[in-house]
């Protein structure tokens, strides 16, 4: 089985788009992710966007978003600005708002000048202070920091263990 897949980066990340609308085959993409996101000569993806389907009615998109270990559930949002721009680019969809289901979740975004995408996302469901840092939770898990707050040169900056700080909110 060949599966044509597209190579695109939102914000520094990468991810792998495939076009699954026709489902020719039934397809396990869990199983499959971590080959698709693991690349020879390009980095590898974050992550794994299945199209499943287009509405141009109502300019509404269903993508699938794969972890590369095959988890699903948490919505990426420059997973998201990705699906957004291929969906407009394959279907023409240039009207002032997409709908984008993603994972089951509602979102919505538009097209800026052609290039850009914003991307409307939900008020925050949690927001903690602690410390230094900020936990946001929009449907994914963000920690803001000001690293000018923690660290004093770029040598301690890359020595710095963020995940003894933030063991709770990983997933």
């Amino acid at each position: 089985m060949l599966i044509e897949v597209e190579h695109w980066s939102g914000a520094g990340n990468r991810f792998v788009i495939v076009d699954y609308r026709k489902k020719e085959e039934n397809i396990q993409w869990n199983c499959l992710v971590k080959s698709l996101c693991k690349r020879n000569i390009l980095a590898d993806a974050e992550g794994l966007l299945v199209l499943i389907e287009i509405n141009n009615k109502n300019s509404t998109c269903v993508y699938d978003f794969y972890n590369p270990d095959g988890s699903t559930g948490v919505m990426c949002g420059n997973g998201a600005r990705c699906a957004i721009k291929h969906v407009s680019l394959i279907e023409n969809l240039n009207n002032n708002s997409i709908k984008l289901v993603l994972n089951g979740c509602s979102y919505e975004g538009k097209l800026v000048n052609n290039d850009n995408v914003a991307l409307r996302l939900p008020l925050y469901k949690e927001l903690r202070f602690i410390d230094n840092w900020t936990y946001v939770n929009v449907g994914n898990h963000h920690v803001v920091i000001d690293a000018r707050d923690l660290v004093k040169s770029i040598e301690e900056f890359h020595l710095f263990n963020l995940v003894k700080f933030s063991n709770e909110y990983i997933n």
